[in-house]
């Protein structure tokens, strides 16, 4: 299927999407995955948005939908080779999930297609809280219904943190899964490491963060490398099918 047919599906989906919240949502309206022209069939989710209550006020339920994008329209072309694209996807936009592909699978991360599991956010005593079981099982209904549009163009799906590996249970057969790569959780464990110990006993996490961000100043780069390293040590031992 075209990936803009593949798109306008998925939108349809999101604007015929209804349900009566008991829970107190952010933003109510669902998005579509951020997929770009050259996908290479892998589906890499991060959990949820943390989003203030004030986040896509200005919007328009077609541009909601298609939040992900970068100028919140699916139908452009996105082919990016060498840059992050921003998503609002904070583990995405860091670096920390392009990293984790690249060196455990050696895949093009800027070819693959992101999201969030959970498509809502909710907030307690000014925080983040996470999400509820309504927003998780809303979550799973809707990526059930997204299945059967997404399935046959899914190699495999890469769930980062337990909320989402718990929303793509349905899928089992093709996910993969990863911690979430939350700064919190990893400055815990990472700063027990030297990074270049990391580097030389990891050499796919080497050679690929090398290639990806080339000499530049990398904030938190520890937390970084030791997700990464994860990803290679979780990942290494699971089937891969080929992109091509």
């Amino acid at each position: 299927m075209d990936i803009h047919e593949l798109r306008k599906n998925l939108i349809d989906l999101c604007k015929s999407f209804k349900h009566e919240w008991n829970s107190s949502i952010i933003v109510e309206t669902p998005y579509i995955p951020y997929i770009p022209e050259n996908w290479n069939g892998y589906l890499v989710l991060a959990e949820a948005q943390n989003l203030d209550y004030g986040a896509y006020a200005d919007y328009t339920d077609a541009q909601k939908i298609s939040r992900l994008y970068p100028d919140q329209d699916s139908l452009k072309c996105y082919t990016v080779n060498d840059s992050f694209p921003k998503l609002d996807i904070y583990p995405w936009d860091d670096g920390s999930i392009p990293l984790a592909l690249k060196a455990a699978l050696d895949l093009n991360p800027y070819e693959t297609a992101v999201c969030n599991a959970c498509f809502w956010s909710q907030r307690k005593g000014g925080a983040n809280d996470n999400p509820n079981e309504e927003m998780r099982q809303q979550s799973i209904e809707l990526w059930k219904a997204m299945w059967s549009i997404l399935d046959s163009n899914v190699k495999h799906v890469i769930t980062c943190g337990s909320i989402a590996a718990s929303i793509f249970d349905f899928a089992k057969e093709k996910r993969m899964k990863l911690r979430l790569p939350s700064k919190t959780a990893m400055s815990r464990v990472s700063g027990m490491f030297k990074k270049e110990d990391l580097l030389m006993r990891y050499p796919e996490v080497k050679k690929a963060y090398d290639e990806l961000f080339n000499d530049k100043e990398v904030p938190f780069a520890l937390n970084k490398i030791f997700f990464a390293c994860h990803a290679v040590s979780s990942l290494k031992s699971m089937p891969v099918q080929s992109p091509f």
